[in-house]
C-alpha cells in the first residue's frame, strides 16, 4: 500500500503483523504495532471466549495488550527494553544502553505526551494529545503504543509542527489537519471524514488534493457487545485498488487476529493472499499459513506468571527451506 504524505503515515499505518509474540517493536516516528502472540492448538473462529476485558481491550493498559500476567516491571528482548509503571502502562522503551528513548506520560489513564529522544535527532521529539467527554471512540492508528485503534474521547494531537482536531457534526467526523510552522500548500485541502453509529466508526477516508481521484479508506465491523470483528484499510481509484481485510476473535480475554486477506489490483497485476492464524490455551500465536504455502510454527516456554521466557519457531517460505531459531525475552517484576 502506498504511504504519501505525513497525514497517511501518521493515520493509516497499522497492524503490521511483527512475529514476536505480545512484543511490539518501535521504529520512529509513526509506527504500527503487534498485539498478538505463542500445547493446544485453538482457532479463534472456531473457540471464542468470554469477550473481551471489561475496561475495552482498545485501550486496556500495554501489559494486556502485550499479553503479559502478573506485576510487570520490565520487559527485555535482544538489546531492546521496556519498562512499566505498577499500572501496567508503559512508560519508556529503548535500547538497553540507553540510547534511543520513547517515554509515556499518563493523565487519568490515557496518554497526555510522547517524547522520542534519538541518537540522530538534534533535540526530542514531543507529541501532545488533548481528550473531551465526547463519549466518542477515535480512530487512531500506528502513531503511539498506547493509542490504540479506539481511544475514547480524543480531541487533539499536536507536536512543533503540525495538529490534528477531531470535530463533530450530527454522525460524522471530520479531521482537521493544519500545519503550526509553516504551511503546505496541500495541507488545507486533504480531509478525512470518519462516519459513526452511536459512539463507534463504521468507517473513514481520506481524499489528497495530490491525488484527486484516490480514497483512502478503512471499514470497521462489530460483535453485538461493541468488540471489533472486522477491519479493513485500503486504497482505491478508478482503476486500482489494494486492500487488507483482518478478521478479529477474543479468546482468553485477548483480541486476536484469527485472519487475513490482502487483496490487489494494479495495472496487470491482479492477486489475493489469504492467511489463518491458529493459537495456543494462553492465546500466544502457535501457527500461521497462507495460501501460497508460507507457513510458520511457534512453541513456548513459560515463567511461573504464564508469561513466554523462551519462543522457538520455524517458518517456510512458499517452494524454500524451513528456517528455525530461538528468542529470549527477560521479565523483571515489581515485588
Amino acid at each position: 500500500m502506498e504511504k504519501e504524505g505525513y497525514y497517511w503515515v501518521q493515520l493509516q499505518k497499522m497492524l503490521l503483523l511483527q512475529e514476536t509474540a505480545g512484543y511490539m517493536k518501535r521504529i520512529h516516528r509513526w509506527i504500527p504495532f503487534l498485539f498478538i502472540s505463542a500445547v493446544f492448538l485453538y482457532s479463534c473462529e472456531q473457540d471464542v471466549i468470554n469477550g473481551i476485558r471489561e475496561e475495552g481491550y482498545w485501550f486496556a493498559n500495554s501489559l494486556v495488550h502485550r499479553q503479559l500476567n502478573g506485576p510487570v516491571k520490565s520487559l527485555q528482548v535482544e538489546n531492546t527494553i521496556s519498562e512499566f509503571n505498577r499500572e501496567g502502562y508503559l512508560v519508556s522503551y529503548g535500547d538497553t544502553n540507553g540510547d534511543n528513548r520513547y517515554t509515556y506520560e499518563y493523565k487519568d489513564g490515557r496518554v497526555v505526551t510522547y517524547t522520542a529522544d534519538l541518537d540522530y535527532m538534534s533535540e526530542p521529539y514531543v507529541m501532545n494529545y488533548e481528550y473531551k467527554n465526547t463519549g466518542k471512540f477515535i480512530p487512531v492508528e500506528g502513531d503511539l503504543e498506547e493509542i490504540v485503534k479506539l481511544v475514547p474521547g480524543l480531541s487533539a494531537s499536536y507536536d512543533m509542527e503540525s495538529r490534528l482536531d477531531y470535530t463533530f457534526r450530527d454522525t460524522t467526523m471530520k479531521i482537521i489537519y493544519s500545519w503550526r510552522k509553516f504551511p503546505l500548500p496541500w495541507s488545507k485541502y486533504d480531509t478525512t471524514l470518519v462516519s459513526y453509529s452511536g459512539n463507534l466508526p463504521l468507517g473513514s477516508k481520506i481524499v489528497y488534493s495530490s491525488y484527486p481521484d484516490r480514497v483512502y479508506y478503512n471499514d470497521y465491523e462489530y460483535d453485538s457487545k461493541g468488540n471489533i470483528t472486522k477491519y479493513v484499510v485500503g486504497w482505491k481509484d478508478s482503476v486500482n485498488r489494494n486492500s487488507t481485510t483482518y478478521q478479529f476473535c477474543t479468546l482468553n480475554e485477548y483480541l486476536l487476529i484469527s485472519s487475513t486477506k490482502q487483496e490487489w489490483i494494479e495495472g496487470s497485476n491482479v492477486g489475493s493472499v489469504n492467511t489463518t492464524f491458529t493459537y495456543n490455551e494462553y492465546g500466544h500465536l502457535v501457527g500461521k499459513e497462507s495460501d501460497v504455502g508460507n507457513r510458520f510454527a511457534y512453541s513456548y516456554e513459560y515463567d511461573t506468571y504464564g508469561n513466554w521466557i523462551i519462543r522457538r519457531f520455524s517458518e517456510h517460505w512458499g517452494s524454500g527451506a524451513w528456517g528455525t531459531g530461538v528468542q529470549n525475552r527477560t521479565i523483571t517484576y515489581f515485588e
